[in-house]
C-alpha cells in the first residue's frame, strides 16, 4: 500500500497589506488548480493550509477559488489552520517549521509530510516522488552550484568549513519531503532555535534550513539518506520542461508581482501546449 501523504503550504497577508493587493492569493489559486489537475492526492491523503483569518475570509469570497474547490477532488481532504497575521515575511515563512507540532501531527497523522511554496506548481502527480521514498528519509532539491548568499548566509564558519569539505551545494527551502515525523520535528526545532537571533538574509529562512539539514546529515549523522529530486523539478529560469513533476517559479523573496507573473506565464504556456 502506498504511503499516505500530508501536503502542506502557507498563505498569509502581512498585517499592513490589504488582502486584495496580495498577489500571493492569486498565486495560491493557480497552485491549487495545478494540484487538483495533477491528482496528487487521494482520499487517504490531506491538504493542510496554514493561513491567517483575513486571508482565508478573502479567499473564500472569491468565486474563482470556490468554483475550483467544489469541482476538485480536494474539498473533502482540505483543512485550514488559522494563525495570527504575521508582521514580516520571514515570520510567515517560519510557519512551515513552527506550526507542525506534536498536537497537529497527532491529529493529522500521515506517513509523508511534503511542503510546497505556492509558486512551486505541481505539474504531475508528486506520488511519482513520494512512492519512491523509504521510511526515515528526506527528499530535497539541491542547487546546481555553490551559492553562499542564497543558501549559507550567516552560518558559522566552523560549520561551513565542514560543509565545504563535503562539497555541498545548498538545498531549496521552497519544497521538501520527510518520510517520518521524529527527524522532521528535530530539524524544525533546530531551525526555530537558529531563528531566535534576528536575521535579515537575502533568502529569508533558507540558510537556517540548510544549516539544520547539513548539521544533521554531515555533523550529527542523524539522517540516513538525503535524496535529491532535481530530475523531477524544472526551474523557471531555464527552458521549462513540462514533463517535470514540479515547476519552480522561485524569485525575489516577498516580491509577489514577480512570482505572479512567472506563475501566470507557466499557466499560459501549459494551456498553449495542450
Amino acid at each position: 500500500m502506498a504511503p499516505s501523504v500530508c501536503l502542506y503550504t502557507v498563505l498569509f497577508t502581512l498585517d499592513d497589506v490589504p488582502c486584495h493587493k496580495n498577489k500571493y492569493i492569486d498565486i495560491f489559486i493557480t497552485w491549487f488548480t495545478f494540484l487538483s489537475k495533477s491528482k496528487s492526492l487521494n482520499e487517504n491523503d490531506l491538504l493542510l493550509i496554514f493561513i491567517d483569518k483575513y486571508t482565508l475570509q478573502y479567499l473564500q469570497s472569491l468565486k474563482s477559488f470556490i468554483n475550483i474547490l467544489y469541482t476538485s477532488n480536494l474539498i473533502n481532504i482540505t483543512a485550514y489552520i488559522i494563525l495570527k497575521q504575521p508582521k514580516t515575511v520571514i515570520e510567515g515563512c517560519m510557519w512551515k517549521y513552527n506550526v507542525l507540532d506534536t498536537k497537529i501531527l497527532s491529529q493529522y497523522n500521515k506517513d509523508i509530510y511534503i511542503y510546497m511554496d505556492t509558486d512551486v506548481l505541481i505539474n504531475k502527480s508528486f506520488k511519482i516522488i513520494t512512492d519512491q521514498m523509504r521510511p526515515n528519509t528526506i527528499c530535497v532539491h539541491e542547487a546546481n552550484y555553490f551559492y553562499p548568499n542564497y543558501y549559507f548566509e550567516g552560518i558559522p564558519q566552523n560549520e561551513m568549513d565542514i560543509f565545504i569539505n563535503f562539497s555541498v551545494k545548498g538545498v531549496n527551502a521552497g519544497h521538501f519531503a520527510f518520510y517520518g515525523k521524529s527527524i522532521m520535528l528535530e530539524i524544525f526545532n533546530k531551525i526555530i532555535e537558529y531563528n531566535k537571533t534576528e536575521t535579515n538574509y537575502k533568502t529569508l529562512e533558507q540558510p537556517l534550513f540548510n544549516r539544520a539539514i547539513y548539521n544533521y546529515y554531515i555533523i550529527e549523522k542523524k539522517i540516513n539518506e538525503l535524496h535529491t529530486i532535481n530530475s523531477f523539478v524544472s526551474n523557471y529560469s531555464i527552458p521549462l520542461n513540462f514533463d517535470s513533476v514540479l515547476i519552480d517559479c522561485c524569485g525575489d523573496p516577498g516580491n509577489d508581482l514577480e512570482h505572479y507573473e512567472k506563475v501566470i506565464n507557466v499557466l499560459l504556456f501549459k494551456y498553449l501546449l495542450e
